[in-house]
């Protein structure tokens, strides 16, 4: 500790100051986990066909609108009529049918069904089998999408030929549109 005492005609002052120094140790060269032994869990939890049917709804609900504005813009669509998802038999995943009923803008038929290949494309992403929302290894849900009244359908596992992008436009038209 300094002490510095200083004199003048009227003023005497005092100050006083001292220096702290900490020494902090060497951080250590290896880490240790707190525990050396751990075992990892795996949890595999299985849908029922009502809840797939109702993620999926929810999928295509909550983005109803982004759809129709980005289909009314590249495919002209004017309106998404309906969205369903059933079941032939409730106790049946491999029964589920999900329908999609839309109304196009299009005037002429051949430009409708230029619009349901494009539809269906679109609509393929959830069949993708790495993050489809609707992909399953063991089945795959079919597709029915009516556009102005036509009705196509597509079998589930030609959905995931189509996400993966297996299948052309003429395998479309002669397994969905016939």
């Amino acid at each position: 500790m300094e002490t510095t005492t200083t004199e003048s005609d009227t003023t005497t002052s005092t100050t006083t100051s001292s220096t702290t120094t900490t020494t902090l140790p060497n951080p250590p060269t290896t880490l240790t986990p707190a525990s050396t032994t751990s075992e990892a869990t795996t949890t595999t939890v299985e849908l029922t066909p009502d809840l797939t049917a109702g993620l999926f709804f929810i999928t295509i609900e909550s983005s109803r609108d982004v759809i129709l504005e980005v289909w009314a813009d590249d495919i002209n669509v004017e309106s998404v009529d309906g969205f369903v998802v059933e079941y032939t038999n409730p106790n049946d995943p491999t029964s589920l049918t999900v329908i999609l009923d839309v109304t196009s803008g299009w005037a002429s038929e051949d430009n409708q069904h230029d619009g349901a290949w494009e539809i269906s494309r679109a609509m393929a992403v959830l069949w993708h089998p790495e993050d489809g929302a609707y992909y399953n290894e063991v089945w795959q849900p079919v597709f029915r999408l009516v556009n102005s009244g036509r009705t196509y359908e597509c079998p589930g596992e030609f959905m995931v030929q189509l996400a993966d992008a297996r299948a052309s436009r003429m395998e479309w038209e002669t397994t969905c549109a016939a």
